[in-house]
């Protein structure tokens, strides 16, 4: 070829990024990051095709130490199996807020109590996951939000007495070739909610208020 291209690393590129959608979930989770600066990031990392391009996104985080005689892919095992034990995939909430990301499913399954609390749960994370997540839901007098990749389907067995259920889905029509970080996955929605709202948002769409009551466990943020 007459083309004298610089070379750049499409190998690895889905591995790592799930790599750096974790650490950008941890860093925002820390309050390290921005709200605008984890939204712009995320965004990015979905839309990478090149290592290059990911690296950057992590560019100015603190170097992370390897234990010595482990590699990164098997410490990043360890860790998922080391939060699994100590916590599970059950996440319990009595009177306040709870964030959650895709880090805190297990085994694409993730159950939530809240007693007079609301869960916040962000599954933009597993964009590329085909396998359905599942999402159990025991709620009593407080309200679940949702955020989903752009394109994922919603099965809700959820069964709601005396509140709301609401999906909003990005009103922006998008094909393949448009847009190929569309999601082909499903989330499915089960358990019971007394005095509670579900609302479901699609990645992209735009609903006043959204954010601010998504997010506002994590402190002001916005």
């Amino acid at each position: 070829m007459s083309e004298d291209l610089p070379f750049k690393r499409k190998y690895g590129v889905p591995e790592y990024r799930d790599t750096v959608v974790r650490r950008l979930e941890t860093a925002y989770g820390d309050n390290k990051l921005e709200l605008e600066e984890y939204e712009r990031r995320l965004e990015l990392a979905y839309r990478a095709e090149f290592m290059e391009d990911l690296e950057l996104l992590v560019r100015d985080f603190p170097v992370r130490q390897e234990p010595s005689g482990h590699s990164p892919a098997r410490r990043d095992r360890a860790d998922e199996v080391y939060s699994v034990e100590e916590e599970g995939s059950t996440r319990i909430t009595f009177l306040g807020d709870k964030h959650l990301t895709t880090e805190d499913f297990f085994a694409h399954k993730l159950r939530t109590i809240s007693i007079l609390g609301d869960i916040n749960i962000d599954v933009r994370g597993s964009r590329e996951s085909r396998e359905p997540l599942r999402i159990e839901v025991f709620s009593v007098i407080g309200d679940t939000r949702i955020i989903i990749p752009r394109g994922m389907k919603v099965k809700n067995k959820l069964k709601n007495l005396l509140g709301d259920y609401e999906l909003l889905r990005n009103a922006e029509e998008s094909t393949p070739e448009q847009d190929p970080t569309e999601a082909n996955g499903t989330c499915i929605l089960e358990g019971f909610s007394l005095l509670g709202d579900i609302s479901i948002q699609e990645e992209g769409s735009r609903k006043k208020g959204f954010l601010q009551k998504f997010f506002k466990g994590r402190g002001n943020r916005e």
